[in-house]
């Protein structure tokens, strides 16, 4: 049986859906005239390797990669159990690795803008947290005003809301966070994590940073890929352009890896945009 007619075989079941449809239409134009037990394990992992946008020819992203993988793998296992093939070409394969590839930072003046459009909403200081001190989403969605130090510039992070589970108390962010905070309405610190998490998808939509809805195309379900954790990106990669100094970045961060920090994040901004980016403030 030929590649092809397998998919062909494979929308009949109705198990394809929604975009996993785009994906197979892509291994098919690749490799649909092949025989399916004759396709070879490092074809396709060189056809995942090698992704491009059909209408730009640019690389797509890990993420994309990690979704075309999944689809297809989970093809070729219906494959196999249909015993319309012998094995999984893709039983060997790992996934493409979230690394440093799919480290976005806010550009300065898309930060300018986010901030411009939070400065009037109730969430504004949950949303500095995680862009001035780094905090991730679900911390941040559950950090209570109590935990804040205003007097020494420190965030207590208790251990119900860490990722770690344990908890961490860290001192020296910077100060642009606490006029952020200082700006903030009490009722922010009332928001349940639902309610901030749509608080915050308004505010990125109003920034111009976030597809309207639900994503339709490959461009804008990147788009919002990169955004997932940005905020927190921007921080790291903001920060150690400012100091320098990836053990101060780690200590903020909460990370174990120093290491691992300057190199993902060294290099990504500039100190010009360093400053910048931590001299938003209200105003």
């Amino acid at each position: 049986m030929r590649v092809a007619d397998a998919i062909k075989r494979y929308r009949e079941t109705g198990r394809l859906t929604g975009h996993a449809s785009l994906h197979l239409d892509r291994l098919e134009a690749a490799f649909g005239n092949t025989r399916l037990g004759s396709l070879q394990t490092s074809d396709l992992a060189e056809w995942v390797d090698f992704l491009v946008h059909p209408k730009t020819g640019a690389a797509v992203a890990a993420w994309t990669k990690r979704h075309h993988f999944c689809t297809v793998k989970r093809f070729f296992e219906v494959c196999v159990h249909e015993r319309w093939m012998d094995r999984n070409p893709m039983e060997t394969l790992k996934p493409p690795h979230k690394d440093e590839d799919d480290i976005y930072v806010l550009p300065v003046k898309d930060a300018e803008k986010l901030f411009n459009a939070a400065s009037k909403s109730i969430a504004v200081g949950r949303l500095a947290l995680e862009a001035f001190a780094g905090l991730r989403y679900s911390s941040a969605a559950r950090i209570a005003k109590a935990d804040l130090d205003f007097k020494e510039c420190g965030v207590t992070m208790q251990g119900k809301k860490h990722k770690s589970g344990r908890r961490h108390y860290a001192e020296g962010f910077p100060g642009n966070l606490w006029l952020w905070l200082e700006a903030t309405p009490d009722q922010c610190w009332s928001l349940t994590e639902r309610q901030y998490f749509e608080e915050k998808s308004r505010i990125f939509r109003a920034a111009g940073l976030k597809p309207e809805g639900k994503a339709k195309t490959e461009e804008e379900r990147e788009q919002l890929a990169r955004m997932r954790n940005v905020l927190r990106h921007s921080f790291a990669s903001y920060h150690v352009a400012l100091f320098g100094d990836a053990a101060k970045t780690a200590i903020l961060l909460t990370h174990r890896n120093q290491a691992m920090l300057y190199q993902h994040y060294r290099g990504r901004a500039t100190k010009r945009d360093a400053v910048a980016y931590f001299g938003i403030v209200p105003g």
